[in-house]
């Protein structure tokens, strides 16, 4: 007996923006584990787990899915860090793969809820308009520099009557 023929390969590969940076705690942040299969066959994919550190912090909704060959299957994972500290959890996905790795890690940072903050703004004498003429017009420029560790949104300006301001 002799033939020829082609064995079928299912060939996982996961990639995604796994890196979902820093969001304050009980918020979210939607992010993506792509499946690539660039295997000759269908890839089933029967279930993913996240195994997380310290506590649960990234989900998913998915189940199960199907990959054809040379395709992709977006997963959506969610982050919401129930507390300020670093997470990292590892995602396995489950399936019929011939080849390649079916594990890779997702990480975020939980950030503490920001009630008020106080910026202190100083122009080191670069902002004085001197003595300006009646429907005249000077312009100055003021920096706001940001040293703390979270960020700071500036509001647009106000100006009191007869002045203007803007960002």
């Amino acid at each position: 007996i002799s033939g020829t023929g082609t064995c079928e390969t299912r060939v996982i590969t996961l990639s995604g923006a796994l890196d979902c940076g820093n969001v304050v705690t009980t918020h979210s942040l939607n992010s993506a584990l792509v499946v690539t299969n660039s295997g000759n066959a269908p890839l089933n994919i029967t279930g993913v787990n996240i195994l997380n550190s310290p506590a649960i912090a990234f989900s998913t909704p998915f189940t199960t899915g199907t990959v054809a060959p040379g395709g992709v299957l977006v997963i959506p994972i969610t982050f919401i860090p129930p507390a300020a500290t670093t997470y990292t959890g590892q995602i396995t996905v489950n399936s019929n793969a011939t080849y390649g790795t079916n594990f890779t890690t997702v990480t975020g940072r939980g950030l503490g809820a920001i009630t008020s903050a106080t910026v202190f703004i100083t122009d080191n004498g670069t902002c004085q308009f001197g003595d300006v003429v009646k429907s005249g017009f000077k312009t100055g420029t003021l920096t706001i520099t940001n040293t703390a560790s979270v960020g700071v949104y500036v509001y647009p300006p106000s100006a009191p009557v007869g002045f203007t301001a803007g960002l």
